[in-house]
């Protein structure tokens, strides 16, 4: 099945199943007869259109910035290995620095180094990692990544992709 069509499925189901359960619990706590098959039918095409627009706007989005769309591309959570010859605290100051990151929020841990975005138009806010994870000379390597700060997100508009990306950029520049 072409990854397109299983996140059309997957998002298709999370948001009929959250409509469904926002459009029958006035009638239970109100304990009104349901209509069940009525407000199945709603849901159904109500979900279906939001589903369309949502999914339609990711792949534009995705598209727009000259992504070729493949299974791994469409996934939330993204990462990389990148070789630099900084050490994590020169990594940092380069953050600082970078209009992109200047405004996340800084955690420095034994495992490397952790940022967290705020809430934005395409997201609830990211938790990006950089962890150390060998070196060879004076090389080091970083494992990058990057996932949504809300478990339950099912679309991120590419938002994680772009951030490893530019995590990236701002590293090796």
């Amino acid at each position: 099945m072409k990854p397109q069509i299983k996140l059309f499925i997957r998002l298709f189901i999370g948001i009929f199943i959250f409509f469904m359960i926002i459009m029958t619990l006035p009638y239970f706590v109100l304990g009104e007869k349901s209509h069940f098959l009525h407000l199945t039918a709603l849901n159904f095409i109500f979900s279906l259109g939001l589903t369309g627009i949502i999914y339609w706007l990711h792949i534009h989005r995705l598209k727009r910035s000259g992504i070729k769309i493949n299974e791994d591309i469409l996934k939330i959570k993204h990462h990389k290995i990148i070789e630099s010859d900084l050490n994590i605290n020169q990594i940092k100051e380069r953050l600082k620095s970078n209009p992109f990151t200047a405004k996340m929020r800084f955690n420095q841990t034994d495992e490397g180094l952790e940022l967290t975005s705020g809430l934005s138009i395409w997201s609830y806010g990211e938790k990006i990692r950089i962890k150390p994870v060998a070196s060879e000379g004076n090389k080091q390597k970083y494992e990058v990544s990057s996932r949504p700060l809300l478990k339950t997100t099912l679309i991120d508009y590419g938002k994680n992709l772009e951030n490893v990306k530019k995590i990236e950029d701002i590293i090796k520049k």
